[in-house]
C-alpha cells in the first residue's frame, strides 16, 4: 500500500485493521493511528510495541460494543441486524454481537434525538466511515473517519462518541469565561484532542495534496448513556493545539523506531 500519496478510501473494518502491524522487530511493518498514538502517549513505545493494545477488561469491552453497536446504528443502519441481535441472554447460535435490550433503547432514544438535534448527521449522501491513509513525515499512517460533511469551503470531520456521563451534570458545570471546563478536562484526560488534531492532520493532506484549501473542523457527536442525550461539541483552535503538543512528544521517537528500528526505542524509562 501506497502511504505517500493520501488517499480517502472505503475500507470495511476487517480491511481496515488490517493495514500494517504492531511489532517490536519489525519497525517497516508499522503503521500509526491515532489510538496507537494515544496509547504511546499514555504508556510509553516499547510498552505498547512488546504488549499491543493489552488485555480489554469485560466492562471496557462492553462499553466499545455498545458504541460500535451504536455507530452502525446511525451510520451503517443497513448493516445492524446483520451485526447485531436484540436480547437480554445471549445465544450461543448466534455469531451475531448481543446487544441488550436496555442498550439498545439508548441507541434508538439516541438516534432520534439526533434525527432531531442534528439531522445532517444521517445523511447518507456524505461520505461515512472513510479510510484516510497518508503519512506523518515519512511514518504512514491510517484512519477511519465516522462522517465526512463539506459545507462550502469548510471539512466537517464528526466522530461518535458513546460516554457514560452527562454532560448537563454540575460538575460539567462553566466556568466565569461560559467554557465548560470540566467537559474540556474529560476529553484531554481520554487524548481526545490527539485524535482531533491527528484526524485533522490527515485530512489536511487529503485536500492540500488536491491543491485545495479548505477550512477543517472536528467535531465530537457525544451521545449520554446516563440521559440519552445527543450534545455537538466543535474543537476549539486551543483543544486541537493540546492534541498537537502532545502529539510532538511522543512523535520523535515513534518516527526513529520506524526508520531505525528497536534501538532507537528507549526500554528503561527515566524518572
Amino acid at each position: 500500500m501506497n502511504f505517500n500519496k493520501t488517499q480517502l478510501l472505503n475500507f470495511t473494518d476487517k480491511e481496515y485493521f488490517s493495514i500494517g502491524k504492531v511489532d517490536l522487530h519489525n519497525h517497516k511493518s508499522l503503521v500509526t493511528s491515532a489510538s496507537f498514538i494515544k496509547q504511546v502517549f499514555d504508556r510509553d513505545l516499547y510498552e505498547v510495541l512488546i504488549k499491543g493494545s493489552g488485555t480489554i477488561s469485560d466492562e471496557l469491552q462492553y462499553m466499545f460494543d455498545v458504541g460500535s453497536a451504536f455507530h452502525t446504528f446511525v451510520l451503517e443502519p443497513k448493516e445492524f441486524d446483520s451485526r447485531y441481535y436484540v436480547a437480554d441472554y445471549g445465544n450461543s447460535q448466534e455469531t451475531r454481537k448481543l446487544i441488550k435490550s436496555d442498550d439498545y433503547d439508548f441507541i434508538v432514544c439516541c438516534y432520534n434525538n439526533i434525527k432531531i438535534k442534528y439531522p445532517y448527521i444521517l445523511d447518507e449522501s456524505d461520505q461515512n466511515e472513510m479510510v484516510i491513509i497518508t503519512n506523518f513525515n515519512g511514518v504512514p499512517y491510517r484512519c477511519k473517519i465516522d462522517k465526512i460533511v463539506q459545507i462550502g469551503n469548510t471539512i466537517k470531520i464528526v466522530d461518535l462518541k458513546s460516554v457514560w456521563f452527562d454532560f448537563y451534570e454540575k460538575k460539567y458545570r462553566r466556568n466565569k469565561d461560559g467554557i465548560r471546563w470540566g467537559l474540556i478536562k474529560y476529553i484531554q484526560e481520554l487524548n481526545y484532542d490527539i485524535q482531533g488534531y491527528c484526524y485533522v492532520k490527515a485530512v489536511k493532506n487529503y485536500f492540500s495534496e488536491l491543491g485545495m484549501s479548505v477550512n477543517i473542523e472536528f467535531l465530537l457527536l457525544l451521545a449520554s448513556k446516563k440521559t440519552y442525550d445527543v450534545k455537538m461539541v466543535k474543537f476549539s483552535p486551543e483543544m486541537i493545539q493540546s492534541g498537537k503538543d502532545k502529539f510532538k512528544i511522543v512523535f520523535p521517537e515513534i518516527k526513529q523506531f520506524f526508520d531505525g528500528g528497536i534501538e532507537y526505542v528507549e526500554q528503561e524509562e527515566i524518572i
